[in-house]
């Protein structure tokens, strides 16, 4: 296991958004963003957290060293190109107030100060600690992350939107770079929206890229699937959208206290009992589940393919996971009835009239699938699992807010336990053993986010991680098409379902 980092905190600095003319870039035109209720909905909840690790190339034959190739080349470019990606993502350099006149809390940039906070770290971790920290064959206490990722500054009053954090590995040649960011401002489709476009012009620096000139100044060229879409009128004009986030406000405001308009966020919890390792679901093994389920529901192989029932690999990896979790974590659940699976769903294409992709902002509804544990256990546990979210998925169609009325409640509920028991947004110990209350298992991230997709121009991540008691989902660092599966679990429980997950896959 590995142990903790000795961190040195080379430099903190703030990094604006390059002083080109707004006008000639993909940038909101405005002053300010109003939150919808898509948005309202994270106020106060923990801020997600992301890692991207990447190794350093050797420069040939040019006798520098690791940390020489980082500081005079890797840091000045990420620097540059993250000011010049800020011009089309002002908001994040902005701040979220709460204004006194204002029924909702609003983002604020395009101000003189505004800047994005970066840190730069460098560890002391040898190679031996750092493969425990991105190996899928070893596992990790839970804090050994958190010193690789900076906090947000958050008052009463006022919330920067993200925080960055790069930190150097030079006994091991490399170097990763974290993301911390507000919830309530964007999702994780926005987060990949801002981290691939950082990417792509930092590539574009390096290389010729797609890049023109205009003074002394360089102007790098979004494609159109990175342009950001900043309009909201779809969401705020709508009275029924307009309704939700009337009540998400309210129910924020009496949160701690009436007319309670702190933006502080709830502190995420880290059980210092549990660990975290990833495992990974090769392609070829989700197409012998995908096999598997159609001989359990007698449907013949060769039938045409418009008859066969829809079983996605998200299905079948949610079901197949589950089922693991369920058998490794038995102890914890005797008292338990039910399991509640919970995941997010995109909304951007599933609302009439549809947003655009690169919509920016928060659009996810949840999805809440019961399940009974003792059919979980059973020798069908799986198939039923594949049904009931097969069925939940296919049910969207009916539309995406049923329910909506509740989600902010929900969530609010969930933080008021936090300080006794854990994070809303963990998976393995979301609920007690307490007869009646459901066993929680929630998901973060998806494969959809493309995450190892996201080269700066020194080679694609060779991991990728989220800092949360969840369950992560994710594309695999492969390329077979696989999934990436991460999970926090008391230690003889991590071992148990990794006995479980690679016993299962062998007997296909």
């Amino acid at each position: 296991m590995a142990q903790p980092n000795t961190m040195e905190v080379v430099e903190v600095c703030r990094v604006a958004p390059d002083p080109l003319p707004v006008a000639s870039l993909e940038s909101p035109k405005s002053s300010s963003l109003p939150l919808t209720f898509f948005d309202l909905r994270w106020l106060r909840v923990p801020p997600p957290q992301w890692l991207f690790f990447y190794q350093i190339p050797t420069p040939n034959g040019s006798g520098i060293t690791t940390s020489s190739f980082f500081f005079d080349s890797i840091l000045p470019k990420l620097k540059h190109s993250l000011s010049l990606t800020l011009h089309h993502f002002l908001p994040l350099a902005g701040n979220l107030t709460w204004p006194q006149n204002s029924p909702e809390p609003v983002i604020v940039y395009a101000e003189q100060d505004d800047a994005v906070s970066l840190s730069v770290a460098r560890s002391t971790a040898d190679s031996h600690h750092l493969s425990a920290l991105i190996s899928d064959h070893d596992h990790h206490d839970t804090t050994a992350l958190l010193p690789l990722v900076a906090n947000l500054a958050v008052t009463d009053e006022r919330a920067s939107v993200i925080a960055i954090q790069v930190t150097l590995f030079p006994n091991c040649g490399y170097f990763s770079i974290g993301t911390t960011m507000h919830h309530a401002v964007l999702d994780g489709k926005t987060l990949s929206l801002f981290i691939k476009s950082w990417a792509h012009t930092c590539r574009s620096l390096i290389g010729s890229g797609n890049q023109t000139m205009t003074k002394s100044h360089v102007i790098i060229n979004l494609p159109e699937e990175l342009k950001p879409f900043y309009a909201r009128a779809r969401l705020m004009d709508d009275s029924a959208m307009a309704s939700l986030g009337a009540i998400y406000s309210n129910q924020w405001l009496d949160f701690d206290g009436p007319n309670n308009r702190s933006l502080k966020l709830k502190p995420d919890n880290h059980h210092h009992d549990r660990v975290r390792r990833t495992f990974q679901l090769p392609r070829a093994k989700i197409e012998k589940l995908r096999r598997l389920m159609l001989v359990k529901d007698d449907v013949e192989l060769d039938v045409a393919h418009d008859n066969r029932p829809r079983v996605s690999t998200f299905s079948l990896t949610c079901a197949y996971m589950l089922v693991c979790l369920v058998k490794a974590e038995v102890e914890e659940v005797v008292n338990v009835t039910n399991i509640l699976l919970i995941f997010a769903v995109d909304c951007r294409s599933r609302l009439e009239p549809p947003l655009p992709m690169t919509y920016f902002g928060n659009c996810v509804s949840p999805e809440f699938i019961a399940l009974d544990k003792q059919v979980m256990l059973g020798k069908e546990g799986f198939v039923e699992a594949v049904h009931a979210i097969s069925n939940a998925i296919k049910g969207l169609k009916k539309g995406v807010l049923n329910g909506a009325e509740n989600w902010a409640s929900i969530l609010i509920s969930g933080l008021r336990h936090s300080t006794s028991s854990s994070s809303p947004r963990c998976s393995s110990s979301s609920s007690s053993s307490t007869p009646g209350i459901p066993r929680v298992y929630a998901i973060v991230g998806s494969p959809r986010l493309e995450f190892y997709s996201v080269d700066f121009g020194w080679g694609q991540p060779k991991k990728v991680d989220v800092i949360s008691e969840g369950i992560s989902l994710s594309d695999s660092r492969n390329g077979d098409g696989g999934l990436e599966i991460g999970l926090v679990l008391k230690k003889h429980q991590m071992e148990a379902f990794a006995s479980f997950f690679t016993q299962g896959l062998e007997s296909l």
